[in-house]
């Protein structure tokens, strides 16, 4: 139980630091280290908490916390693979994270890098040990390249390491609790339960992101309460589910048209949950990535502070309150600004904005719904005499309810590792995240099924192996909707790709969906299917607004490079299809409604 909240509490503090970083608060983000902490920036290495903050402070912030007017740095982390020791001390934890560097009016630019971190525990609390920030491509905003860093990132994983995040070995250094049994059990599993809210709740939140991407307004309509609230920048604030929902449409009609993009990239949440289970806040953040091909496109960001409630058993978003933070042209890139829509005159709001826009330029910091990791008491499993007997049937609930914990870790581990690998063409690390029986979909070419056959087809189409420096490509994933079968020992994982690479002379995006199984055999979670359907691809300059009409062909392998054909073709389209639109499949039913999807994955 310890080790599966450990790894809850080092990705909460990597979230945190994120969300610290993105507004300059440079006493928070020193909090977050242990006494003797040590943060490696490129050639810049500190040791201790002290010296860290004033590293922070003087070096970073020029002498002040804050962001300075007109500066924008939001910092946006994903693609976690977290693991825990066998010996039990010490989490390390992998993200990817993607920044843009602002000066209003100045200067933007594009940078990504990878994070290697071990986490520690100090006096009961999990902080950072050492960070390691890899830096692995950059570029200025007007030249449309990225370029690729010579220095990769080592890994602190194998592919079964990915797949068990939490080995048992690291159970000795978790001594069993001494008390009244009964109590504990009692206390484990209100813990067990607040574990798994946080898991409902982040499921609940990246499935909203997912039907906006679509205009699935009904769907989306379906998540909040009967009398529930929804305040999206200076639109003002629309109460009840029925003005919720016409107040979606303001954003268009039911359904994304052809030309159209709407992607809501939903990132890096923070979850609290009452101790009684009835309440929960979350707060992350949401890339825009809008537009209409061959007319206006837009990049944005928002920043959401939600609550949300258990309403007979199932969560439900309570009140939703999306600070615009950013919103530019995304030609122009965000050096420029451009204002935030006000009320609407053909739908007014119920109420008026709660706060007047004072997004970037301005250095507006949306609200806290929590405290610093480090500093906050969390909240536990009430251990108090008596209660219900220990039974051999409530003993196998809570076993159960933890595998289902760990499955959501060890589905999205693996997925993530995937990722990683294949951007350096580690082919036979790659294949090794595969179940014996587990299948894949090869771009462009169709499904390999066996984990042999996976891997004799990425042999086949790629080099083994690449030269750092050149074109690149960064796999980076994020927004997991998982749902783990009861028994914890299967699951399903739908993932956003937001790919991005290229060289300096052209960089370009790649959006698209996973639909992925997973599966635990023999102790270690590993890739039983794996779908992936393109949605756009486009060159960074320009963005979709400006893709061609064969863009996406380009990737296609050449004539008789295939010599070892699929064992079926591809469920879904070959190439991504923008501007026509795709529908692409879900496997599961509205968390809330159980609504049907356009199109339900066949497993």
């Amino acid at each position: 139980m310890r080790g599966a909240e450990a790894l809850r509490d080092v990705r909460r503090v990597q979230h945190a630091y994120a969300q610290y970083l993105e507004f300059a608060l440079w006493n928070d983000l020193a909090d977050l280290f242990t006494d003797n902490g040590t943060a490696t920036y490129g050639t810049d290495t500190v040791t201790g908490r002290e010296k860290l903050r004033r590293f922070y402070i003087d070096t970073l912030g020029k002498g002040t916390a804050g962001l300075a007017a007109g500066q924008y740095m939001p910092h946006f982390a994903m693609s976690p693979v977290i693991t825990m020791d066998p010996d039990g001390r010490t989490v390390r934890g992998r993200w990817r994270v993607m920044t843009l560097i602002a000066a209003h009016g100045t200067s933007a630019t594009w940078e990504g890098g990878i994070y290697e971190n071990e986490f520690a525990r100090e006096n009961g609390v999990w902080k950072i040990a050492r960070l390691h920030y890899y830096p692995a491509w950059g570029g200025t905003y007007e030249s449309g390249g990225w370029s690729e860093t010579p220095e990769g990132a080592p890994y602190h994983y194998t592919p079964d390491r990915a797949g068990t995040p939490l080995p048992a070995t690291a159970l000795a250094a978790f001594p069993p609790s001494s008390g009244d049994a009964q109590a504990r059990l009692s206390g484990l599993e209100q813990r067990l339960a607040r574990l798994n809210d946080e898991g409902e709740i982040v499921r609940l939140q990246n499935a909203y992101g997912f039907y906006v991407d679509k205009k699935l307004w009904d769907d989306a309509a379906d998540l909040f309460t009967a009398n529930a609230t929804m305040e999206i920048d200076q639109q003002g604030v629309y109460v009840g589910q029925a003005r919720i929902r016409k107040a979606m449409e303001l954003a268009g009609p039911q359904g994304i048209k052809d030309g159209e993009l709407n992607d809501r990239v939903q990132l890096q949440p923070v979850v609290d949950v009452a101790p009684d289970g009835r309440r929960a806040w979350a707060r992350g953040s949401e890339l825009r990535m809008t537009g209409v091909h061959q007319g206006a496109s837009e990049l944005g960001q928002g920043i959401f502070e939600n609550e949300y409630v258990k309403d007979n058993g199932v969560w439900k978003i309570a009140a939703m309150h999306v600070y615009g933070r950013m919103r530019t042209d995304y030609e122009k890139g965000p050096q420029y600004s451009l204002p935030f829509d006000g009320p609407s005159p053909t739908l007014p709001p119920d109420r008026a904005p709660t706060q007047a826009a004072r997004a970037y330029p301005n250095t507006f910091q949306p609200p806290f719904h929590y405290t610093n990791p480090t500093k906050a008491t969390p909240a536990a499993g009430k251990s108090q005499p008596g209660g219900a007997p220990v039974t051999d049937a409530r003993l196998a609930a809570a076993e159960r309810a933890l595998d289902v914990v760990l499955a959501r870790v060890g589905a999205e581990n693996v997925a993530d590792a995937y990722g990683y690998y294949i951007d350096d063409f580690a082919w036979d690390n790659t294949a090794d995240l595969f179940s014996v029986n587990g299948w894949k979909e090869l771009s462009y070419i169709g499904a390999y099924v066996g984990r042999e056959r996976v891997r004799a087809s990425m042999k086949m189409r790629y080099t083994n192996g690449r030269k750092r420096g050149g074109n690149f490509q960064a796999h980076q994933k994020t927004q997991p909707v998982v749902t783990v079968a009861p028994d914890g020992q299967s699951a399903h994982i739908r993932l956003r790709l937001l790919q991005l690479g290229g060289t300096a002379a052209r960089g370009g995006w790649i959006g698209g969906i996973y639909e992925n199984g997973a599966v635990k055999e023999n102790g270690v979670w590993k890739i039983s299917a794996m779908d992936l359907d393109y949605v756009y691809s486009a060159d960074s300059k320009g963005g979709w607004a400006k893709v061609a009409g064969a863009e996406a062909s380009r990737y296609a392998p050449a004539a008789n490079s295939v010599p070892i054909p699929p064992d079926r073709p591809l469920r879904g389209v070959v190439f991504a299809p923008f501007p026509k639109r795709v529908e692409t499949g879900f496997h599961y039913t509205n968390p809330v409604s159980g609504r049907m999807p356009p199109v339900m994955i066949p497993w």
